[in-house]
């Protein structure tokens, strides 16, 4: 607690002292409207608590321990703000790259049995935080102090060892288990931002987070993790399409600026909007177990329900034409989507001895496109766009003949990438306020997890009925005059500021190696894929900000996709004693929060783009087509490239780009084979953006002026 006091009182000194030299040197020239979209980085620190519990079913043994996490992230977000007075409303969608960790090397489970135990180091770290924020702030003048809440997830490398003592020697540590996971939970926080003139916003917050549980874990043995995690970022963003913060208030009373005024071309439902949603959710889920023992293998197959909720936040932007609206959204949801078969889910060990299964959907992740028809203040529409799901799944043992039930016997947090369409319907309240309630299918094809004793295979169908309350920016000018900030020239028809939405295909090929490390000796060996290749398809939200013939920029995208390859029968030739072995490896989706660079002398303009990546990947290794290991993971690494784009008039943005990604490391497996997988991805994609106007024009001489 000292530590996070100290860290805290550091940040709000260090924020205190930019503020004053900020105001000394006179870079506080901002003109106090927070209207208007915008993109940005951040940077900082993160610190957490971790605790570990271990159930040993065999034993019937629970041990329990904690230790501290500590290190860095830093990504990249995007947003919109709604200002009425000095209140301001806000969400905001962001992903950051992390090395938040810590481990405990000696003790950090023990089970003892006879004259023996054995203990099992431990360390965990967080790799990558994906936020979808609400803001609630205050703002008088060119500063603002805010609130926020929202959704939390977290994708984390965990890894077990252990060692063996007995009559004073121990032997290890050696690889026990090793998963790459990801966990929802919830955000608060605060911070406070200064505007320093020409659209830049300098800020400093902190956020505290917490997660329930990771659980991980085969043969009987299986560890969960939950922690806190409290971060202070620094920040710095772009605002686009400010000067809208100049007209008149809106007749709803809810919002000034872009609230108040409909577009130039009179479209009243073209614009970013942001907002919340909560629902309901019910699955259908099948699941297939394979267990091999070197003698035979058998596969079992069951079924069962899921329901329960979601809630979260979406950022989207719509363009209409007549009376036909197109737009892409993205949302990110917690959710608690469960079910389970208690017993007899599987048969597979024999009558006497039966699994229980259970599933439960943690969190929801959506890019969509949407196809409207808008006659007046209400829409209809249709949607459609990929779906990725993090859930948590677990399999007991139920011993009939000893009475025993729920048995911890296989865990592990996967992810698994699907396609999603629906539909709904939306009506504003005002200018700016839209209710609507949508609803959503999405299937999921195949999530794997276990090793050796276990392999296991999930799918399902997920029906979703969700409320929204969104709040929308109107594009008051698709193309009008120059911004007044004279940092985001958007007005002219070659500009290149402002807020875009698109999709994008690829192709693209990769490189994987993987490895693991012998339990006896502790050597390791090592092959290689190098003929994966497929494709890839998504959405994506941007923003854009142009000064001369520079152009400065940051994007999120979601992909979907198959990337695959294997190597088989000789994979591992040299430790496999003439077995077949197989090893194949997909990347399902991508996800990529991206800085651009551009020159742009004109209608055209050649771009440079960096910036974090995170993977999907269905790892698999099979002697003579039976599972050995699965996993359904994720891992992070970073992504360099370079594209170009063309303005094909009318907001229509078309454009090619090429980007290389490289992934370090996603460990997975248990039961003495842990498998460490590394990557490098190769990708061309071409795209289509609409791009909105930078700003508005000057608003009537009989409309008073802030």
């Amino acid at each position: 607690m000292f530590k996070k006091i100290v860290k805290t009182g550091l940040a709000a000194l260090a924020l205190a002292g930019f503020i004053s030299t900020a105001q000394a040197t006179g870079l506080g020239s901002g003109d106090g409207s927070w209207n208007g979209a915008y993109v940005g980085g951040h940077a900082g620190g993160g610190w957490g608590d971790a605790d570990i519990s271990a159930e040993f079913a065999e034993l019937q043994q629970t041990s329990q321990d904690s230790f501290d996490l500590d290190g860095w992230l830093a990504g990249a977000h995007i947003g919109a703000n709604v200002q009425h007075g000095a209140w301001v409303i806000g969400g905001e969608l962001s992903l950051s790259a992390a090395d938040i960790d810590g481990s405990k090397t000696t003790d950090c489970a023990t089970i003892s049995f006879d004259d023996e135990s054995i203990s099992f180091p431990c360390k965990k770290d967080d790799e990558w935080l994906a936020l979808g924020m609400a803001r609630f702030g205050y703002a008088p003048g060119a500063w603002m102090g805010y609130l926020t809440l929202g959704v939390a997830v977290v994708g984390a490398q965990t890894n077990n060892e252990i060692e063996f003592s007995e009559d004073g020697q121990t032997d290890g540590p050696f690889p026990l288990s090793a998963g790459s996971s990801t966990d929802v939970g919830f955000a608060i926080g605060g911070g406070a931002e200064f505007q320093l003139g020409n659209g830049l916003i300098a800020g400093v917050e902190y956020i505290h987070a917490e997660f329930d549980d990771i659980r991980d874990g085969s043969g009987f043995l299986v560890f969960d993790y939950s922690q806190d995690i409290d971060i202070v970022r620094a920040r710095l963003s772009l605002m686009l399409d400010d000067c809208c913060g100049a007209v008149a208030p809106s007749k709803t009373g809810l919002a000034g600026g872009y609230a108040g005024v409909l577009p130039a071309t009179g479209n009243p439902w073209s614009g970013v909007y942001f907002g919340g949603h909560v629902g309901g959710g019910w699955a259908d889920t099948d699941v297939t177990f394979v267990s091999f023992d070197e003698t035979f293998a058998e596969t079992f197959r069951d079924s069962f329900d899921q329901d329960g909720w979601l809630a979260g936040v979406h950022l989207g932007a719509m363009v209409q034409r007549g009376h036909f609206v197109v737009g892409t959204e993205l949302s990110l949801s917690a959710a608690e989507i469960d079910g389970s078969k208690g017993q007899n889910c599987s048969t597979i060990f024999g009558d006497d001895i039966n699994l229980g299964c259970r599933k439960e959907d943690e969190w929801l992740l959506l890019a969509m496109s949407r196809f409207g028809y808008a006659p007046g203040n209400w829409m209809a529409y249709v949607t459609a766009g990929a779906a990725i799901v993090g859930a948590q799944t677990d399999t007991t043992l139920n011993g009939l003949d000893e009475g025993l039930f729920a048995l911890p016997f296989t865990s592990g947090v996967n992810t698994d990438v699907g396609f999603a369409i629906g539909g709904g319907g939306e009506i504003k309240l005002g200018s700016n306020i839209i209710a609507g309630v949508e609803y959503i299918h999405a299937e999921f094809d195949d999530a794997r997890n276990g090793d050796f004793l276990l392999v296991s295979e999930w799918e399902q169908d997920i029906d979703i009925v969700r409320a929204r309350l969104s709040m929308m920016l109107n594009a008051c000018c698709e193309g009008q005059a120059t911004s007044k900030t004279g940092f985001a020239s958007a007005g002219a028809a070659t500009g290149w500021g402002g807020f875009y939405f698109g999709s994008n295909a690829a192709i693209g090929s990769a490189d994987a190696d993987v490895s693991f490390e012998d339990f006896d000796d502790g050597t390791t060996f090592t092959d290689s894929i190098d003929d994966m290749d497929g494709y890839l398809a998504g959405a994506h939200l941007g923003g854009n900000v142009q000064h001369g013939a520079l152009v400065l920029g940051g994007e999120l995208s979601v992909s979907a996709g198959e990337i695959d390859g294997s190597k088989g029968p000789d994979c591992f030739a040299d430790v496999s004693d003439g077995a077949p072995v197989e090893c194949k490896k997909e990347d399902e989706w991508l996800l990529l929060a991206m800085g651009r660079l551009g020159y742009a002398p004109g209608a055209w303009m050649a771009y440079v783009t960096a910036g974090a990546a995170v993977v999907g990947v269905q790892t698999d290794i099979l002697s003579e087509g039976i599972p050995l290991t699965a996993g359904s993971d994720n891992d992070l690494g970073y992504a360099i490239g370079g594209g170009a784009e063309f303005q094909l008039g009318n907001g229509l943005i078309a454009g090619v780009e090429y980007i290389h990604a490289e992934f370090d490391g996603t460990q997975d497996g248990g039961e003495e084979l842990v498998l460490d997988w590394e990557q490098e991805i190769d990708i061309v994609r071409a795209r289509l953006s609409y791009k909105f106007g930078g700003c508005c024009q000057a608003a009537p001489a009989h409309v008073p002026l802030k």
